[in-house]
């Protein structure tokens, strides 16, 4: 029999994930362990920190104060869901192995219709939040480096002031110190991107089998309905045959609530 691949729908948040390192699977490269730990300390954990400090130094003006804070805000929730997947890497994989495992193989074509209808929904919504979230992204980092270019004003840095650096430093690194925040800042939104449609890609495959297990407890009715008029030997193995399907529809519901 063939195994329907319903895991399959993430196959780019996957492939961003292995990139991210916080792949959950196995990996045949023995030094991705390395690689994971050093790219998450250097993008997630350091740029996090650098904000933390930054916001003990900076000036108490509302208006950079609140702006300053709400990205302080973003980079710190992005932090705690790479932590997340990092932490609790088994159970995602583990997650991920139930989804591809018996119990969820679509049984009729209905069933295989509805969950292929939320696998394209999956896909539809990575496409979308993906393009809106790039676009937002280059225009903000981007449009100070190019405004520096063309009218030769001055470069400022485009999320976090650094005030915890004299002028003369920022001045002196200003080229290195703008990359590490818009590459920092593109990486963050790479882990907002690729977590949160896994998120909400589970809900709706979450759904999905909700719905075919309605599909599922109908069918047993209607055999059931069928099989009335019959003969007490032969109401006896359709009993039979309706407690084995009942059984193993509860059986998958428990599963999707698990």
């Amino acid at each position: 029999m063939k195994i329907y691949k319903q895991i399959d729908c993430f196959r780019r948040n996957l492939k961003f994930w292995k990139f991210l390192g916080i792949y959950p699977l196995d990996i045949d490269w023995p030094f991705y362990s390395y690689y994971s730990f050093f790219f998450i300390l250097l993008f997630s954990i350091t740029y996090n920190v650098i904000f933390t400090i930054n916001l003990y130094f900076l000036p108490r003006h509302i208006d950079n104060f609140i702006e300053e804070l709400i990205f302080y805000f973003t980079v710190l929730a992005a932090m705690s869901k790479v932590l997340t997947f990092v932490f609790m890497s088994d159970k995602i994989k583990d997650l991920l192995n139930i989804l591809e495992s018996d119990m969820f193989q679509p049984e009729t074509v209905k069933a295989t219709k509805i969950i292929d209808s939320a696998k394209a929904f999956n896909k539809r919504y990575w496409q979308i939040y993906m393009g809106v979230s790039a676009t937002s992204n280059v225009v903000h980092v981007m449009s100070p480096f190019l405004t520096h270019l063309i009218l030769k004003v001055e470069l400022i840095l485009p999320i976090c002031s650094y005030s915890f650096l004299s002028d003369d430093v920022k001045e002196t690194f200003i080229y290195p110190l703008y990359f590490y925040q818009c590459i920092g800042m593109h990486f963050i939104m790479l882990y907002n991107v690729n977590i949160d449609s896994f998120i909400l890609g589970l809900m709706i495959l979450i759904i999905a089998q909700l719905e075919v297990l309605e599909e599922k407890m109908s069918d047993i009715t209607a055999d059931f309905e069928d099989e009335i008029d019959f003969t007490s030997r032969t109401k006896k193995l359709a009993n039979e045959k309706l407690n084995l399907k009942l059984n193993k529809a509860l059986i998958h519901y428990d599963q999707v609530t698990q």
